[in-house]
C-alpha cells in the first residue's frame, strides 16, 4: 500500500539428515522500513527435500598367507572426505571382506571381494585386490647309505619335517618321487651323493638337505701259495689263492707279491707286496718260501735199488726200456716241468721218507764223457716222482734233467699226470 516494501526471511531445518525424502520445517520473518510489517500475515507452504547418498571408494588390501595356515584378516582403505564425496568423520563403515580361499586352498591367486561391506548413507564404490597362498617350507633330509662294491644298492630314504606353524608337512599330504644317486652296483669304492631327484609335494617349497651313499671296498681274503727252491736257484713266479669272498665278473688285482729278501738256507715269509685294487678290502695270509742247500756230496741223497734198500721191500711192478736221449726229439710232444701245472715242486727226501714206491724203471742217457749211464724212475703212491741219477754224476742243470725225465716216464708209460713234486737222488 502506497509504495511501501518488505524484506521476507525463511529458515528450514530436516527432521531427519539420513539419505531418503525429509521433510523441511521452515520459519519466516517479515521486516519493513517503515516498521509496519506487523500488518502483514505471512502464510508458507511445507516443504519436502531428498537426500541422496555420499559416494565413497573402498579399496581391498592385497593380502597373503601360507598354505595351511589361516586366512589373515582382510582390510580395506576408504577415500577420505572432500567436496561431495568420501567419508566424513565420525562416520564408519559395516560389513567384511570375502574371498574363497580357505584354509586348504592349493598355492595361487583368489578375489578379495566385497562382501558385505555397506553404510545406507554412502554410495559404495569397490576396487578388488587378491589374497595369495604362498607354498608351505617343508625340509626333506636324506638319510645316509652304505653299500659293498658290487652289490645291489640299498633304497634311498628321506624323513620328512613334521608340521608346526607355517611349515612342515601336514598330515593330509603326501610326498612324491624318488632320490636318486649317480652311483651304480659297479661304481668305484667311494663317496656319492644323494640328489634330491623327482622328491616333490603339491603346494610346498622343498628345502632339501643331501647325504652321501657310500661305496666301500668289497672284502676278499687271499692267501700266497707255498714254494720251495734251492739256493742260488731263481725265485719262482710267486702266486695266491682267493679262500673267501668273490671278484666282481671282469676284476683283477694289480701289483705282485714279495718276499722277505735273503738267499741263504731258511724260510722267507711270502707277503702281499704291492698286491692291490682300491675295489677291494685284502685280507692277506702270508705264504713261505723255503730255500734249500745244496748239498755237498750227492750221495747224501742216495736212494738205491739193493735188497737192502726201501724199494726192494716194497711190491712195485718193474718196467725196463733203454731210451736213446737223441730220439726224445722225434717224440710228439715233448713235457716240460711247467705243463704239469703250478703245484709242481722240487722236494727233498725228507719229503719222501715214508713213502710208498708203486712203479719203478729206468732210462739209459749218455753223459758228458760219452758214457751210457742208467738213471731209475721212481713212482711213490702220493704223486712223486724220484729220479735216482749215478752216483759219479755231478747234476749241473737241474731243469733239464727233470724234463728229459718226464719226458722217458711218458714214454715208459709212469702215469705222471697228477704229479705233486720230483725229488732228485743219488
Amino acid at each position: 500500500a502506497g509504495g511501501e516494501s518488505l524484506k521476507v526471511s525463511a529458515n528450514g531445518t530436516l527432521d531427519n539428515v539420513n539419505v531418503g525424502t525429509r521433510n523441511v520445517a521452515v520459519s519466516y520473518s517479515l521486516a519493513s522500513d517503515t516498521g509496519l510489517a506487523s500488518n502483514y500475515l505471512l502464510n508458507g507452504e511445507q516443504l519436502l527435500a531428498s537426500i541422496t547418498g555420499r559416494p565413497v571408494l573402498v579399496r581391498a588390501n592385497a593380502a597373503s598367507k601360507i598354505y595351511g595356515e589361516a586366512n589373515p584378516s582382510l582390510t580395506y582403505s576408504v577415500e577420505s572426505a572432500t567436496l561431495g564425496r568420501g567419508l566424513l568423520v565420525g562416520d564408519t563403515l559395516e560389513g567384511s571382506l570375502q574371498t574363497s580361499a580357505s584354509l586348504l586352498s592349493g598355492v595361487g591367486s583368489y578375489d578379495i571381494s566385497r562382501g558385505d561391506i555397506a553404510s545406507s548413507n554412502y554410495v559404495i564404490e569397490y576396487e578388488s585386490s587378491n589374497l595369495t597362498v604362498t607354498p608351505r617350507p617343508l625340509k626333506i633330509t636324506a638319510d645316509t647309505k652304505e653299500s659293498v662294491y658290487g652289490s645291489t644298492l640299498p633304497q634311498l630314504t628321506y624323513q620328512t619335517e613334521q608340521m608346526s606353524v607355517g611349515r612342515g608337512l601336514l598330515d593330509q599330504d603326501v610326498v612324491t618321487g624318488r632320490l636318486q644317486t649317480e652311483a651304480i652296483k659297479t661304481s668305484d669304492a667311494g663317496f656319492y651323493s644323494i640328489d634330491q631327484g623327482s622328491v616333490a609335494a603339491v603346494n610346498y617349497q622343498i628345502e632339501y638337505v643331501s647325504a652321501d651313499l657310500t661305496i666301500m671296498p668289497r672284502p676278499i681274503e687271499l692267501v700266497a701259495d707255498n714254494y720251495t727252491k734251492r739256493r742260488g736257484e731263481a725265485d719262482p713266479t710267486l702266486s695266491w689263492q682267493l679262500v673267501a669272498g668273490e671278484f666282481i665278473q671282469g676284476d683283477s688285482l694289480q701289483g705282485a707279491l714279495s718276499r722277505q729278501a735273503g738267499e741263504a738256507q731258511g724260510s722267507y715269509p711270502i707277503n702281499r707286496g704291492t698286491l692291490a685294487n682300491p675295489n677291494y678290502d685284502i685280507s692277506f695270509n702270508n705264504g713261505v718260501l723255503t730255500i734249500l742247500s745244496v748239498p755237498e756230496n750227492l750221495a747224501e741223497q742216495q736212494i738205491g735199488f739193493g735188497e737192502d734198500t726201501e724199494i726192494a721191500s716194497q711190491s712195485v711192478s718193474q718196467r725196463q726200456e733203454v731210451v736213446n736221449p737223441n730220439t726224445l726229439a722225434s717224440l710228439p710232444s715233448l713235457i716240460a716241468a711247467e705243463s704239469l701245472g703250478g703245484n709242481l715242486r722240487l722236494l727233498s727226501i725228507a719229503d719222501i721218507a715214508n713213502a710208498n714206491f708203486v712203479e719203478t724203471t729206468q732210462f739209459q742217457m749218455s753223459i758228458g764223457s760219452g758214457e751210457l749211464m742208467n738213471f731209475g724212475l721212481s713212482l711213490t703212491d702220493d704223486g712223486v716222482l724220484v729220479i735216482n741219477v749215478p752216483q759219479n754224476v755231478e747234476v749241473v742243470n737241474e731243469q733239464a734233467l727233470i724234463n728229459l725225465s718226464l719226458n722217458n716216464a711218458q714214454r715208459l708209460g709212469l702215469p705222471i699226470a697228477n704229479l705233486r713234486g720230483v725229488v732228485l737222488s743219488n
